[in-house]
């Protein structure tokens, strides 16, 4: 499946990935951010994709975080790192299009024998930060509002297939 995904990969046009600016603008900015990305829209040949991320998120939802949600409704961006990319902490809930997110998922692509770095870094207020697990189709699912980053990858390239589940504010 991993490698399907990936597949994708050679079909579409990456561009330098962008962070929230103010007022809801998308902007470059490379001290915060260096990755290519490029969006996986749900459709006939992507849709397994979406069902199988939305089958896992339900379960971990009803387990774990009992979040109202909705769903998958923004297209999936796929992450390619290179030497150097990373993105510092940062938060994938705030406000205008962003305040209706309520869970985060990565899904690891690439075997980590193929880069070095680019460690998934979360934190949970302990005394250091979470690193998710580098085996190839982990898929990390947290809240959306939780701090996150992705260390400098240091050799070769990693891919991951990010997104968020949606749903009501919350209350």
């Amino acid at each position: 499946e991993c490698a399907a995904v990936l597949g994708l990969s050679e079909k579409l046009e990456f561009h330098p990935g962008k962070v929230a600016g103010r007022g809801n603008m998308f902007k470059v900015d490379q001290a915060l951010r260096i990755v290519k990305t490029t969006n996986v829209r749900c459709d006939k040949t992507n849709e397994w994709i979406f069902e199988k991320i939305e089958a896992v998120v339900n379960k971990c939802n009803k387990r774990a975080y009992k979040f109202n949600i909705t769903g998958l409704t923004e297209e999936l961006q796929l992450i390619r790192y290179g030497p150097g990319s990373h993105y510092v902490w940062h938060k994938d809930f705030g406000g205008g299009p962003n305040s209706r997110r309520k869970l985060s998922i990565a899904i690891q692509l690439t075997d980590p024998s193929g880069y070095e770095g680019g460690d998934l870094e979360i934190w949970s207020g302990g005394p250091r930060p979470f690193a998710a697990p580098k085996e190839q189709g982990t898929m990390s699912i947290f809240p959306s509002f939780q701090l996150h980053r992705v260390l400098p990858v240091t050799s070769g390239i990693r891919y991951a297939l990010v997104g968020w589940v949606n749903g009501p504010p919350f209350k």
